[in-house]
């Protein structure tokens, strides 16, 4: 079988699942098989099999279960989408091994975060110093919004509606001034916008409907 390094196999009616066999794709660098009707669990050594992955493209399947603890292993993953599956759990802590990750998309699945515990995945997101891209959108996660995802100052997009976020939002969310476009719809935000929101200076696109904000808008948008 040929070293293949490029795999795309998006936008096709493949079923079934991924088989626990991967050794013979283990050279691959970008596996893409976006939009098919695939299902089942992923494997659980889908890591270690595909350890030269940067690129790893699942989003509008049919997978389910726990996202597996060995794709950490694929150390070197650049952007990743699993979104619109039927994803359950915690959000692992594993994505922290990704150094150079940039783009992270988990939307439109069923994880959670309830407690300190299913939120420590932000906390391990720290070490992506490249991060730039990171939706949530449309999961179970809720409660209160946490105020270390302040520290992934790269963001450039930062997409959080749809889920069961609330109280305030910390005024030190200013400290993401590169954002572009924030979502926050869609949650059970309360309180005032002018306190953070005068720092994002780069923000073009801001999404903050279907909370329970108060006060005024017209200072905030000088």
């Amino acid at each position: 079988m040929p070293n293949i390094a490029f795999l795309y196999l998006k936008i096709n009616n493949l079923s079934g699942g991924i088989p626990q066999n991967l050794s013979n794709l283990s050279s691959l660098q970008q596996l893409s098989l976006t939009s098919n009707m695939l299902s089942n669990t992923l494997p659980s050594n889908f890591g270690y099999a595909l350890p030269n992955l940067e690129l790893l493209y699942l989003g509008n399947n049919m997978f389910e279960g726990h996202i597996p603890a060995s794709l950490g292993n694929a150390s070197g993953l650049v952007e990743l989408d699993l979104a619109n599956n039927k994803f359950t759990g915690q959000i692992p802590n594993i994505f922290g091994k990704f150094p150079g990750l940039s783009y992270l998309n988990l939307e439109s699945n069923m994880l959670e975060a309830s407690d300190n515990a299913g939120w420590e995945f932000i906390d391990a997101l720290t070490n992506c110093s490249s991060l730039s891209v990171l939706s949530l959108a449309t999961n179970n996660l809720q409660g209160i919004f946490p105020n270390s995802i302040t520290k992934l100052s790269n963001l450039t997009y930062l997409l959080l509606s749809d889920n069961r976020l609330s109280g305030i939002v910390p005024s030190n969310i200013g400290r993401l001034n590169g954002l572009i476009e924030l979502d926050l719809g869609a949650n059970n935000f309360t309180g005032t916008i002018v306190e953070w929101i005068l720092n994002l200076t780069s923000l073009q696109r801001l999404y903050l409907n279907g909370n329970y904000f108060v006060g005024t808008i017209y200072s905030s948008f000088h």
